[in-house]
C-alpha cells in the first residue's frame, strides 16, 4: 500500500487512518524523493502486517507535516516488523500536535521504530515513545545517525 508516493504538493484537510495489515510487505506514506504532504487533521497509522520482514515508511526520502495529533503503532506479527520515520538523508517530518510511537506487537525476532534515522524531525507538541513489545530485538531509535536532527518543543515521555 502506497499513499502520497513520489508525489509533490499533496494536501489532506481531514484525518487519515492507515491500517497496514494482512500479508503486505511494504506500506509507505509520503515516501520518495519528491513526495510532500500536509495533513491538517489527525493521523493514525497501524502497522500490523503478518508478512515476513514487513516495513512501514513515513516521509522516507520525503517530507510530511501533520497539524493534528499523530499516532503510529507497530503491531506486526511477523518475524521482523519495522517502522521508519524520516529515515533517509534529506527527509523530514513536522508534528504540530502530539506524536505517539508505540511498539506493541508480537513479532518474534525484531520489532523496531527508527524515528529520524538520518532525516530531520520537529516535534512542536508532546512526544511519547512507548515500547511494550516482547520481541527479542525490540527498540525505538530516535535520531540514530549523525545526519539526523530532532527538535522537541514540548515534553517527551519514554516508557
Amino acid at each position: 500500500m502506497h499513499f502520497f508516493r513520489n508525489s509533490a504538493g499533496n494536501n489532506l484537510d481531514g484525518d487519515l487512518v492507515l491500517n497496514a495489515g494482512g500479508n503486505g510487505v511494504e506500506t509507505t506514506l509520503c515516501a520518495g524523493g519528491s513526495a510532500t504532504a500536509v495533513i491538517d487533521g489527525d493521523v493514525s497509522l497501524n502497522h500490523s502486517s503478518a508478512a515476513a520482514n514487513s516495513v512501514m515508511n513515513i516521509a522516507n526520502s520525503g517530507s510530511i507535516t501533520v497539524f493534528g495529533d499523530f499516532t503510529a503503532t507497530n503491531a506486526s506479527t511477523s518475524n521482523v516488523g519495522q517502522v521508519y520515520v524520516a529515515n533517509n538523508t534529506g527527509s523530514s517530518a513536522t508534528f504540530n500536535g502530539s506524536a505517539t510511537f508505540t511498539n506493541n506487537g508480537a513479532a518474534t525476532t525484531t520489532q523496531r521504530f527508527f524515528v529520524g534515522g538520518s532525516g530531520n524531525i520537529d516535534f512542536n507538541g508532546e512526544a511519547f515513545f512507548i515500547n511494550n513489545c516482547g520481541a527479542t530485538n525490540s527498540n525505538i531509535f530516535v535520531a540514530q545517525n549523525a545526519a539526523s536532527q530532532v527538535n522537541f518543543a514540548e515534553n517527551v515521555t519514554v516508557a
